[in-house]
């Protein structure tokens, strides 16, 4: 939440945003979620075992890391975050044409300078540089999560709430 906070930006495997980054974690996650063509109509994960949880990246211009250099070291020390010099570099990377990750970050850019974005985000930080051959970059990946429960409730493997019996609640 904090990086997002100081301006990361979300995009998908095909180097899109998809999403608010200054959203409720609950709206974030289901915008994640809603990448599995099933859960948008059913609210439930696809429960095969290929189907894998969508991973996203975050990235952070060169001034969102100095606002969080405290965070930014230690993700960076722990390999969860990756440093990256010019937006090639970048998109190599997350293995995405640089042309559509200059398009998105392009139209960010955008958005920010006319004060909203198609998903009504109002408050731009630390927007990447017009300069994205020099600018330097970070990415670390993110999945959507079970962030918390409140009452406390057991859960499986896959996020289902189970009875005291080890069945599974229905809904």
């Amino acid at each position: 939440e904090m990086l997002r906070g100081v301006g990361g930006i979300l995009i998908n495997q095909l180097g899109e945003r998809f999403c608010n980054e200054l959203g409720t974690r609950a709206y974030v996650t289901e915008r994640m979620l809603n990448h599995n063509r099933r859960f948008p109509f059913s609210k439930f994960w696809n429960p095969n075992r290929n189907s894998r949880v969508p991973t996203f990246s975050l990235i952070l211009s060169e001034s969102a890391a100095i606002e969080a250099q405290r965070h930014v070291k230690v993700y960076s020390k722990k390999g969860l975050l990756s440093q990256f010099r010019g937006l090639e570099t970048l998109a190599q990377h997350l293995k995405i044409p640089t042309s559509t990750l200059r398009k998105t970050l392009q139209d960010y850019r955008s958005a920010a300078a006319a004060g909203i974005d198609q998903y009504g985000k109002r408050a731009f930080e630390n927007v990447p540089s017009d300069d994205m051959d020099s600018e330097t970059f970070f990415v670390g990946e993110v999945t959507p999560v079970l962030h918390y429960c409140m009452g406390g409730i057991t859960i499986d493997t896959q996020g289902n709430v189970m009875k005291e019996d080890g069945t599974m609640v229905e809904g």
